[in-house]
């Protein structure tokens, strides 16, 4: 989206979250395209899918925000069909912030670090394999979503307040 686009839909009436909603969109769209077109018959063996994460994940994306994405298979085989995709992305053009990760990635890497749990459960499915998405919904996602939700709940607090540098009360 470049800024005179941007200046038109501001001037039709679009508010902070349609204009958030209709460039999620729009990317979506991008985003699937380029996907489809990387997977030919001939390559359907890859077995891979692509979520939205973070305020991509959430439908917020801001036009010049970085647009945030994890690629997903169940083991690291495809990191070579994953790593072709993205230069599909970034040729065109696309400010893509990106992770590929395995079941066992994602659930680790939740557990150690806040953020990447926060974006899986802020996470969107955009496009490749619903059959392995499916797998992710049913045994990945609850390991991340459920684990420990006290714990993750403090933590979060914590993140805040040191963002904003206002007390905790425990």
């Amino acid at each position: 989206m470049d800024i005179n686009e941007l200046n038109g839909l501001l001037k039709k009436g679009y508010g902070g979250r349609e204009l958030t909603s209709f460039y999620s969109g729009n990317i979506d769209a991008l985003l699937k395209s380029i996907f489809s077109a990387a997977f030919e018959p001939s390559r359907s063996h890859a077995k891979l899918f692509l979520i939205a994460v973070g305020g991509y994940g959430r439908g917020d994306l801001a036009p010049f925000s970085d647009i945030d994405i994890m690629l997903f298979a169940r083991d690291r085989s495809a990191a070579g069909t994953a790593k072709e995709l993205l230069y599909k992305f970034w040729d065109s053009k696309l400010d893509i912030s990106h992770s590929f990760r395995t079941p066992s990635d994602c659930i680790d890497e939740s557990k150690r670090d806040i953020r990447t749990r926060t974006s899986l459960l802020e996470h969107r499915y955009v496009a490749g394999d619903k059959e392995l998405y499916s797998y992710f919904r049913e045994n990945v996602y609850p390991e991340v979503a459920f684990r420990n939700q006290k714990r993750f709940v403090m933590e979060k607090l914590r993140e805040a307040t040191t963002m904003v540098k206002i007390p905790v009360f425990e």
